[in-house]
């Protein structure tokens, strides 16, 4: 082990690649020999990682390409979760990078960077880590209806049937997914919700509004709203949920 806590393989008398110690999978075995895969096909493996890079590269509307090389923020970290779902199958980081086209350091680093924001935690990336399991429980794009990930907040202070209801519409609507055709069933249920509390609190109902679709521009799907007298449901089509560019990161 070298004085900066990691470990140096050498080869042929040079040294080779540094490889963290907190990634011990990763460690060359004595002998220079790489962990093994599981008993996994490499044409199991390979079909599990395109399927994925598939769902996610059309789902951020680009190429291959550009889904597996751009630096844009939450791009890398989608990537870090693929390697993640391959290891935990059992194929080796060495075998990752192989199957996708990137140095086996590249795949160590993703994944220890991964570790680390999921150990504070990152509210970022938890939100991306559950983006990410929804997208691949989904059915094919093209059998899709519109889903939407929702938020919730309020503004101002809070009436009293506002109060009453909040627990209950933060329980539903943090972080949840929506298909397009629930959103009227679920507004004409917060009605009579809102009705039914209200008249037992002996105070006058608050408004709900859902607002339209805009479908006007191109390739661009604006949020939709889901109003509750103070409180909104903010409703983004999750098909743009991966494209953000808000950071950068490595990958």
């Amino acid at each position: 082990m070298s004085d900066n806590g990691t470990y140096q393989q050498q080869r042929r008398g040079q040294l080779t690649e540094v490889v963290d110690v907190l990634l011990p999978e990763a460690i060359v075995a004595p002998g220079g020999e790489q962990p093994t895969d599981s008993a996994n096909s490499l044409e199991a493996f390979t079909k599990e990682a395109e399927h994925m890079i598939t769902i996610l590269a059309e789902a951020a509307k680009l190429t291959r390409e550009q889904f597996l090389t751009s630096r844009e923020f939450p791009l890398p970290i989608y990537r870090a979760l693929i390697y993640k779902r391959l290891h935990e199958q059992g194929c080796s980081t060495v075998r990752i990078g192989k199957l996708l086209g990137k140095n086996h350091a590249t795949i160590l680093h993703s994944l220890k960077n991964l570790d680390a924001y999921l150990a504070i935690p990152d509210k970022d990336v938890l939100d991306i880590c559950f983006r990410f399991e929804q997208y691949l429980k989904q059915p094919k794009p093209k059998d899709m209806s519109k889903l939407f990930f929702t938020d919730i907040s309020y503004s101002g202070g809070l009436r009293k049937v506002e109060s009453d209801i909040w627990p209950t519409m933060t329980e539903t609507f943090r972080h949840s997914l929506v298909a397009e055709e629930h959103l009227e069933i679920l507004k004409r249920n917060i009605e009579e919700l809102i009705e039914k509390r209200a008249a037992e609190l002996n105070v006058k109902p608050v408004p709900v509004v859902l607002s339209g679709a805009w479908d006007k521009l191109k390739d661009v799907s604006l949020p939709r709203f889901l109003s509750v007298g103070r409180i909104t449901v903010t409703l983004t089509e999750i098909r743009h949920t991966i494209g953000q560019t808000e950071k950068q990161a490595d990958a």
